[in-house]
């Protein structure tokens, strides 16, 4: 529900909207979830929902008095690829989309539905080819020692049925839709656009890139050191011991320089592109036909395989 009954003028628990931002992962998440956190119109704490980290938080703003905010947010990009892990320690799983996700991505829907029927969604999407990269980079950097075709076993980036399933749930005037290549290139743009949805004042919050990508160097020889480790004639719980120590290393981003002597000794990585199978990425067309009538989305048609006008 978005509003609680029989609440008086400046009750704290008064009214406030409930916004569901479900991803997409490596679409803005980190940015999103740090700008939620300081616009003074919104209500969000990291991990909690409707804007309260648990039930003691709901009670204590209770009892404080504290005026409610325009919106209250949840922000979770794992709702759009669920996984058993999910809130655990990066640094000790690998990130890949094995299994049926289509099957978790409809119960993660419902769930929401069922908790909050009233609340607005927004989804964040990715153009294919840089969503690949991305999210094999993000592989890598938790311990991934195979290439771009991992992810060919279960993609999560069927935009049609996922903006289709939330529009079922909550009513299409209830999505929100936006392109990540807006957010890249013209952060103000975006962020206006968002706030003019959502009715509140602007916010310009963290500038720059969050959480960027592993660079060419570093996802050419990271997977590669990491075979020669797992290789390594030790007893299995020492090198296994060795590997987490060295998987923590790449994610906090101290072995950048040891990747960059590597491509200067052995020569430069090929080129990003080089790595995305056509193969792959063909089977990524057809599935953001729904974005191609948005404005945002016009000049990023290439981006989602959208046929030339």
């Amino acid at each position: 529900m978005d509003r609680v009954q029989n609440s008086g003028p400046g009750d704290p628990v008064e009214t406030a909207r409930h916004l569901i931002h479900v991803g997409f992962p490596k679409a803005g998440s980190t940015f999103l979830q740090r700008w939620f956190a300081g616009h003074p119109d919104v209500r969000y704490a990291e991990g909690g929902l409707a804007g309260f980290q648990d039930v003691y938080e709901v009670i204590r703003h209770a009892a404080s008095g504290t005026p409610a905010r325009p919106w209250r947010v949840t922000s979770a990009e794992g709702f759009t690829a669920p996984r058993k892990w999910s809130g655990g320690r990066p640094k000790d799983v690998v990130v890949d989309y094995e299994g049926d996700v289509t099957e978790r991505q409809r119960r993660a829907c419902h769930a929401l539905a069922a908790l909050f029927p009233g609340a607005t969604i927004l989804i964040v999407t990715r153009g294919f080819r840089s969503m690949i990269l991305s999210s094999w980079s993000q592989y890598v950097r938790t311990g991934g020692m195979e290439g771009p075709e991992s992810l060919s076993r279960e993609m999560p980036w069927d935009y049609d049925a996922v903006i289709g399933l939330y529009r079922s749930a909550f009513g299409a005037d209830r999505v929100i839709v936006l392109p990540y290549e807006l957010l890249r290139d013209d952060q103000s743009r975006f962020l206006r656009s968002l706030e003019a949805r959502l009715g509140i004042g602007p916010f310009d919050g963290p500038m720059g890139r969050v959480n960027p990508s592993l660079s060419e160097a570093e996802l050419a020889w990271y997977p590669r050191i990491g075979r020669l480790l797992q290789a390594l004639p030790l007893p299995r719980r020492l090198r296994d011991r060795i590997f987490r120590s060295y998987v923590r290393q790449i994610f906090h981003g101290r072995l950048a320089w040891v990747a960059r002597g590597l491509d200067r000794w052995h020569g430069p990585s090929p080129g990003l592109a080089a790595w995305v199978d056509p193969g792959l990425l063909e089977r990524c067309r057809g599935r953001a036909d729904c974005l191609r009538t948005l404005p945002e989305y016009g000049p990023y048609a290439a981006d989602y395989l959208h046929p030339e006008p």
